[in-house]
């Protein structure tokens, strides 16, 4: 089973001076192959988000024993439909209990975390209110 890690973003990846995402060693991303030195320029997307607009923030990645495969990012976007709320993988047990055992940048996290647990738990993308145990599904 790999592990889940978090990494900076400068961990994964040069920028060149125009901006662009360089891969710093081999890297896989759905199931394709990356090898060092591949650019990553402002059209390539990845999981709906441009790489090269998370310059600074962290990755999340699965490590098999060196070889990595970026998950996503660790960004929960705001909710315009939910005011002080953000968009994650929340990770609950079913109704009528639902209770709230995690919220998650990633589903690959949620995942992890799921079997971790064990149990009847669900998991959804919805909104969650930071510091709190509300949230929408």
């Amino acid at each position: 089973m790999p592990k889940s890690i978090k990494r900076l973003f400068s961990e994964i990846f040069d920028v060149r001076s125009d901006g662009t995402p360089v891969a710093k060693d081999d890297i896989s991303i759905q199931s394709t192959l990356f090898t060092i030195g591949t650019p990553f320029p402002r059209s390539f997307r990845f999981g709906g988000f441009d790489i090269s607009e998370h310059i600074g923030e962290k990755v999340v990645v699965a490590d098999y024993d060196g070889m990595i495969e970026l998950k996503g990012f660790d960004v929960f976007p705001p909710d315009p439909e939910n005011p002080g709320m953000v968009k994650g993988w929340c990770l609950f047990t079913p109704p009528p209990a639902l209770n709230l055992k995690g919220v998650y940048s990633t589903r690959y996290e949620a995942e992890l975390k799921k079997k971790e647990f064990g149990g009847d738990l669900k998991i959804q993308y919805g909104s969650h209110k930071p510091e709190t145990n509300e949230f929408v599904c």
